[in-house]
């Protein structure tokens, strides 16, 4: 049983850096890609050409957007899903943790693991939410009624991919945010070695 455990840990583990490394690329190409376009923007604001440059650029950024909210979401799903199988076990998370609302499986993973609590005023609480809600946003898309005037048809899906790579500047903080503030919480405010090196290695360059 307990080496089935550890079998399943090292297979999570694999897992959750894998998504990790999949938001970072992403994120990197959507950076790269919003200089592109300031530059086309700032050099030839004038120019049709480089206008229509920049909106081909625009919607390649949402695509990487997206795939940064999605996975950054996939990312700390298998991050505290293996935290959790670590340090409880697989058969308790899936009987008593699986169903709970994904920001408070942090809450109540951390307080059974460390006996302390995962700080629901924080910034890294607040964004976890957020970040959940941005992707049901993506998954789940309300329907609602498409403008007539192409003019206005423009202005919202410009307002809507505005809203989008925010929402994914703020789910690659997340990543890092939620990881680094549980582990505080687990090594009594401070920042374990453990820690350190994942934040050079996935965070490091970006």
């Amino acid at each position: 049983m307990v080496s089935e455990e550890k079998s399943e840990c090292a297979k999570l583990k694999l897992d959750s850096y894998f998504y990790f490394t999949v938001c970072r690329d992403n994120y990197k190409q959507l950076k790269e890609y919003e200089q592109k376009v300031s530059l086309i923007l700032t050099k030839e604001s004038e120019s049709l050409t480089s206008k229509l440059e920049a909106f081909k650029l625009q919607k390649e950024m949402a695509k990487y957007a997206t795939s940064v909210v999605v996975f950054a979401v996939f990312s700390l799903e298998a991050w505290i899903y293996e935290y959790a199988v670590r340090k409880l076990s697989k058969s308790f998370f899936d009987n008593h943790i699986d169903k709970l609302r994904p920001a408070s499986k942090w809450v109540i993973v951390t307080r059974l693991v460390t006996g302390r609590d995962f700080p629901t005023d924080s910034q890294a609480f607040e964004h976890l939410k957020n970040l959940y809600k941005a992707r049901n946003d993506l998954v789940h898309p309300k329907p609602s009624a498409q403008p007539e005037d192409t003019k206005d048809s423009l202005e919202k899906e410009e307002k809507e991919r505005e809203l989008l790579i925010k929402n994914a500047h703020e789910a690659y903080r997340t990543c890092k945010e939620a990881i680094l503030e549980l582990d505080k919480v687990e090594n009594n405010g401070k920042k374990s070695k453990w820690a350190k090196q994942f934040e050079a290695i996935l965070f490091g360059d970006v």
